[in-house]
């Protein structure tokens, strides 16, 4: 940003911006470190773009403002072309409304009847580090540890990980799995509660800032440097109503490894394939997010199933993209073929190219593992257990 713009921005309009994004990039909500932000719009980790572009005449203005980190910053303006005005009003919107979601204070609901009758005598407040957002939360002393984390994560973390589902553009906390929810206090976090203990027997706990581990774990990976994650490159599968189940598949081949990524083997970004699906959406919309480093020789394949095939896939609308590196290429499913694999791309590691397949075939080639089965889509939404 130059002086000239710079110096015409008032440090109200950046105070009510940070405040609006609670300290978050607006366009795919990366945290920006506490202890790092200022005032000056020219800082290193706080940058302000300009919806309507400062060379159009777009005013300095807290509406035609958004507050990015410098990765987004420099995205959009590589590529402007997939960043219009419209879509980076929603994405600020969507962040802002972020603080909305959840009321400030929740109140614990007990499921059986001895708890119902112990009121909540307890005000304890929790933070979620990943959105910066803060709560209240009444609860009966008589609890445990387990029951408010379930609380926590089913009324506090659930619903703000599903919402960033819904942003414009894909984040890392699309990605967030909230399994179960451990608590520590913000003060110790490496002093975890026991789940079997109750919060009467938690010294002062009522004075305690709660945090849980798996909201940690996420901010850890909003607040990694690129150079330090090995999963910087990703792919997002979007669709629409139909087809329901729509699968993204991630293959790496080499002379001596294969690994196939999917629902059944979500991956793992520790090991080999540093490969992890976040999750598998099966009644429409998506995402369905990948996340892959390059750490593996050989290629790697991506594709898409038509699982449920109420429809076909040509002309269905679903759009793959994909982020290697500073590179971002966005594929839509042809208009055209039969089958119901949809091939998007081959990636050679050793020399860094991309081959864009993007066709429709019957069948998928690179798979050969014999433990590969196509379930039935009823088995996949009443699987076996689901009785028990």
């Amino acid at each position: 940003m130059n002086e000239f713009r710079t110096r015409h921005i008032p440090a109200s309009v950046v105070r009510e911006l940070r405040l609006a994004a609670r300290d978050r990039c607006c366009l795919r909500g990366h945290l920006i470190p506490e202890e790092e932000l200022n005032d000056a719009v020219d800082s290193s980790t706080l940058h302000l773009h300009h919806v309507i572009r400062f060379s159009d005449e777009g005013p300095n203005t807290e509406e035609n403002l958004m507050l990015v980190c410098p990765s987004c910053h420099a995205r959009i303006h590589k590529q402007p072309e997939r960043y219009p005005h419209e879509s980076l009003q929603e994405a600020k919107r969507h962040w802002t409304r972020m603080r909305d979601l959840v009321p400030r204070e929740l109140v614990f609901e007990a499921e059986d009847e001895e708890q119902q009758e112990s009121r909540p005598d307890l005000a304890i407040p929790f933070r979620v580090e990943s959105f910066n957002l803060q709560f209240l939360i009444h609860a009966p002393s008589g609890i445990t540890v387990r029951e408010l984390g379930s609380f926590i994560g089913n009324w506090v973390l659930r619903p703000l990980a599903f919402y960033t589902r819904t942003a414009p553009y894909p984040s890392v906390l699309t990605k967030a799995h909230i399994g179960r929810v451990s608590l520590a206090a913000k003060a110790q976090p490496d002093v975890v509660f026991p789940a079997d203990a109750f919060l009467r027997d938690i010294p002062q706990i009522g004075e305690l800032q709660l945090i849980a581990l798996v909201d940690l774990r996420m901010v850890q990976a909003l607040m990694a440097p690129p150079e330090e994650s090995p999963a910087t490159q990703t792919v997002t599968l979007r669709w629409g109503a139909t087809p329901r189940d729509l699968d993204l598949h991630f293959v790496h081949r080499s002379s001596s490894e294969v690994s196939h990524v999917w629902y059944q083997d979500m991956g793992t970004l520790e090991r080999y394939p540093w490969a992890k699906l976040s999750d598998d959406i099966r009644n429409g919309h998506g995402p369905e997010v990948l996340s892959f480093g390059l750490l593996a020789r050989g290629r790697y394949g991506v594709a898409v199933h038509n699982y449920s095939n109420e429809t076909p896939l040509a002309g269905c609308g679903a759009i793959v993209e994909v982020a290697i590196g500073d590179t971002i290429k966005t594929f839509r499913c042809p208009g055209h073929g039969e089958g119901q694999w949809w091939v998007v791309i081959e990636f050679d590691v050793e020399s860094h190219q991309m081959k864009e397949v993007n066709e429709i075939v019957g069948a998928l080639d690179w798979i050969r593992d014999p433990r590969f089965r196509r379930m039935s889509f009823r088995e996949r939404i009443e699987p076996e257990d689901a009785g028990d």
